[in-house]
């Protein structure tokens, strides 16, 4: 039984993978640097409410300020961990195989359709001529 996949997709003969590199490694430490960071943004706002916590009131505006500066911090990093994410695998899907999705005709060349423009410029010149 053949590979439902294999209806759409076939390998191109010839092509080969190219060996894991650098995206690999990094690949692999993403969970830890995503722990990491969110241990790191989370530290400052623990820290000030543990630090602060005797002078009430007083402290709350620096307490939000050390809030809404972990959040955009955490924010940062999360879209950081995500990029190098997405970059990663897409050069783990780049460095595969190569695959023929459908077998359609690449569409002729600008420099073909301006050879056939100058062909039938000539041939009605000719006939303007006889």
């Amino acid at each position: 039984m053949r590979d439902a996949t294999s209806i759409w997709f076939r390998k191109l003969p010839g092509s080969r993978k190219a060996p894991a590199g650098l995206e690999w490694k990094i690949f692999k430490r993403l969970p830890r640097w995503l722990a990491g960071g969110l241990i790191v943004c989370a530290l400052p706002p623990l820290i000030g409410r543990w630090w602060y916590s005797d002078l009430g009131p007083a402290a709350e505006k620096y307490l939000n300020t050390l809030d809404i500066l972990a959040l955009a911090a955490l924010g940062l990093h999360l879209t950081i961990i995500l990029t190098l994410a997405f970059g990663c695998i897409i050069v783990m899907i780049m460095k595969g195989h190569a695959y023929v999705a459908d077998g359609l005709e690449v569409p002729a060349s600008r420099e073909d359709d301006l050879a056939d423009l100058r062909a039938r410029q000539v041939l009605q010149n000719e006939r303007k001529t006889l």
